[in-house]
Formats: C-alpha cells, structure tokens, sequence
C-alpha cells in the first residue's frame, strides 16, 4: 500500500488523503528554516522512509518543499504528487518526471 506523506503537519484537514494510502507527517507545526542543514539533518530520517510510488502533499514553508522535491527528484527520477481541487473538493494525484523538467533548460 502506498503512503502518503505531508511535509508539514498543520490545521488542514487532510481527512480525504486516507483514500491514497496511510497518511504520515515528515514535520508537525512551525519549522524553523533560519539553518537550511540543520533542517535537511531532522528530516533525513524521515526522506529515507518515502519511496517511489509513495505521495507527497506539499504544505508548509517552501524551503522545506524544495528540499523533498530534491531528495526524489535525484533519488527517483519522479515524484506523485496530491494537489487540492477546490472545485472538486478532493486531491488530483499528478507526477512530475525530472526528465521533463531537465529537457526544459535552455
């Protein structure tokens, strides 16, 4: 089964997530970004346990998404993602291939 992992834990419901798999929090609350390493040392832990078909809802600062996009990008070569609809009030599973983003470079 697949886990669903939210890069940061906050006042959103993220009830409707349960449907793609066992939902799993990388940080909870407020994160401070002020050290960019030390950040990236508490998470690590928690990146080695993503995988592949595993998805990622990014919420919370946007260092702390870049960092997670990194870590599959050059791990995986992909990444699943679950964005929200507000029309449809539910998560749209998308993937970005690093392949796609590569051959964009000019």
């Amino acid at each position: 089964m697949n886990k669903v992992h939210v890069v940061n834990k906050n006042n959103q419901n993220f009830t409707k997530l349960d449907e793609f798999g066992e939902v799993r929090y990388i940080t909870d609350g407020f994160i401070n970004t002020g050290d960019i390493n030390l950040l990236i040392y508490s998470i690590v832990s928690k990146l080695e346990e993503i995988r592949k078909d595993d998805y990622i809802v990014l919420t919370g600062p946007i260092i702390l998404n870049v960092i997670i996009a990194h870590y599959m990008l050059s791990t995986y070569g992909s990444m699943n993602i679950l964005t929200w609809s507000r029309s449809k009030l539910s998560y749209k599973p998308q993937t970005i291939q690093s392949e796609l983003v590569n051959d964009k470079k000019g």
